[in-house]
C-alpha cells in the first residue's frame, strides 16, 4: 500500500456519522432512556438517554476515527510502506460503530435479539481477517512494526504464519461457538 486513500478515509469517517441519519428516522419511536451497556448474561445494567446514545455516541466515534486515520497518513508519511493490515483495521472503527448501534437501537425498538450471537460472529470474523492478513506480511515492511524485530525472513515467516493460524483457530472457534450458545 502506497498511500492511503483519501476516499476510503472518507468513507469511512461517514459510515460512523451514518448512524445520525438512522437515529433522525427512528427518533420519535425509542424509548427516552436506552441500553447502553450489556452485562454477560446480554441483559442491559446501564441506560442513558436518547440523545447521548443516538447523536453523540457516533459523534465521539467519528472522532475516534478521524484520529485513526490521523495516525494511519502520519505512518504513512514515516515509513516507506505500512503492512496491508492497516487496510483492515481503517474499517474497525466504522464496523464497531455501526454493530453496536444497530444493536442498542433495535434493541431498544424491543426487537428481541441473540447479542452474544452477534458479538461471537463479528469477532469470529474480525479474528478470521487477521488471521488471513498476518501471512501476507512482508518482512521488509514489518521491520519498522514488529517487536522484537525478526531475527531473520525465515523466523519472521514462521512466526506471522504461526500468528495467523492461531488467529484463524480462534475465528473458527468464536464462529462455532455462535450455533452452541
Amino acid at each position: 500500500m502506497k498511500k492511503i486513500s483519501k476516499k476510503s478515509l472518507i468513507i469511512s469517517v461517514l459510515a460512523c456519522l451514518l448512524p445520525i441519519v438512522i437515529s433522525i428516522m427512528v427518533y420519535n419511536k425509542l424509548p427516552e432512556n436506552i441500553p447502553s451497556h450489556f452485562g454477560a448474561n446480554c441483559e442491559p445494567d446501564r441506560y442513558a438517554s436518547k440523545n447521548f446514545i443516538l447523536f453523540v455516541i457516533p459523534a465521539i466515534m467519528t472522532i475516534v476515527q478521524m484520529i485513526c486515520a490521523i495516525c494511519m497518513v502520519c505512518a504513512d508519511k514515516k515509513y516507506k510502506q505500512i503492512p496491508r493490515i492497516f487496510k483492515v483495521l481503517q474499517w474497525l472503527v466504522p464496523a464497531i460503530t455501526i454493530v453496536i448501534y444497530a444493536i442498542t437501537v433495535l434493541y431498544a425498538l424491543g426487537i428481541e435479539l441473540h447479542i452474544g450471537k452477534i458479538i461471537l460472529f463479528v469477532l469470529g470474523i474480525l479474528f478470521c481477517l487477521l488471521g488471513n492478513y498476518f501471512p501476507k506480511m512482508s518482512y521488509e515492511s514489518s521491520k519498522q512494526f514488529v517487536h522484537p524485530k525478526p531475527k531473520n525472513e525465515q523466523s519472521f515467516r514462521k512466526m506471522v504464519n504461526t500468528a495467523g493460524y492461531l488467529f484463524l483457530g480462534m475465528g473458527a472457534v468464536l464462529l462455532v461457538l455462535m450455533f452452541i450458545v
